[in-house]
């Protein structure tokens, strides 16, 4: 487990405030029930599994959902930047307000270093300061800034510096809120096949993966990075680098091998090609961070 130093601050839930909000408890589940998922109902957002979509001037694409077990849903056409994700967090006590420069810096490069933990708290403050309703609760509270714990750097946030964290790992998340949430792993693979379409590619959006993906056969030379996003082609919703560049954080909870924890997908810019392939996913503990986890957010149209 990682130290934390002093110079990270922790608030008690009854004595923070973030943006004018105030800790109010009384918002959903949590608190010991383990992680429970709320799905919105079949019906949402006109979910005719039409397959239509649309861009928006915000960088969102309308995607129709299955009239079954996918919602329609306002996807992010990119993974969450650095410039996007700094807004309102931090990468954790041992990495800082900005992520080093090994691995690819700037404001249009995906954020990376982030735990599934943190990802939370980003869905979260987004929304609130977007006037949205948050879709993550821990302890039947929906602000961050008075979850238990949160860690506290020059007014952003960051989630619990610890592997596994109980009062974490009890969230819940009601999928009926219209604030922006992780996508769930069956959401994050229908986006990837390209909606409705369910496109047979092997990686999201083509065949050939030099097309569509960062990965190592394109990045490990001269030297291991990370690229700005939408460097690569997009698939046919639209959506850039669901293949590569860098893994993403999915909602889900999994055992696989002697390893249970939150799934990502999509491969990253030192993956091999495999690993990039629509249908992988792996899984890793929800506190730890590392240089190739990152995130893509959605919203449950209405």
């Amino acid at each position: 487990m990682k130290t934390t130093p002093l110079a990270i601050v922790f608030f008690s839930a009854i004595a923070i405030l973030f943006g004018g909000i105030s800790c109010k408890h009384g918002h959903g589940g949590g608190g010991g029930e383990g992680p429970v998922y709320t799905p919105a109902p079949s019906g949402s957002g006109g979910n005719s599994g039409s397959g239509t979509t649309g861009t928006s001037s915000t960088g969102f694409i309308t995607v129709a959902g299955n009239g079954s077990t996918i919602v329609s849903m306002l996807v992010c056409d990119h993974e969450v930047t650095q410039g996007e994700y700094e807004k309102f967090c931090f990468y954790g006590s041992d990495i800082g307000s900005s992520v080093p420069n090994s691995f690819g810096k700037g404001i249009n490069y995906p954020a990376y270093y982030i735990s599934w933990y943190s990802a939370l708290v980003y869905c979260n403050l987004r929304s609130l300061a977007e006037g949205l309703t948050p879709c993550y609760s821990i302890g039947g509270e929906t602000n961050p800034a008075c979850w238990t714990e949160v860690q506290v750097l020059n007014g952003k946030y960051s989630g619990p510096y610890s592997s596994n964290h109980a009062t974490w790992d009890a969230v819940t998340c009601n999928a009926s809120a219209n604030g922006y949430r992780l996508p769930t792993s069956a959401e994050w693979e229908y986006l990837a096949k390209g909606g409705s379409a369910q496109e047979n590619y092997t990686y999201s959006g083509s065949d050939t993966i030099g097309d569509v993906a960062w990965y190592n056969g394109n990045s490990i030379t001269p030297t291991g990075t990370t690229h700005e996003v939408k460097g690569k082609a997009a698939n046919s919703l639209g959506l850039y680098d669901m293949s590569g560049n860098v893994d993403e954080w999915c909602w889900d909870f999994r055992l696989k091998g002697h390893l249970s924890g939150r799934i990502y997908r999509g491969g990253f810019w030192g993956s091999y090609a495999y690993d990039c392939e629509v249908s992988h996913w792996y899984n890793e503990l929800p506190g730890c961070t590392f240089y190739n986890i990152g995130c893509r957010v959605v919203r449950t149209a209405q």
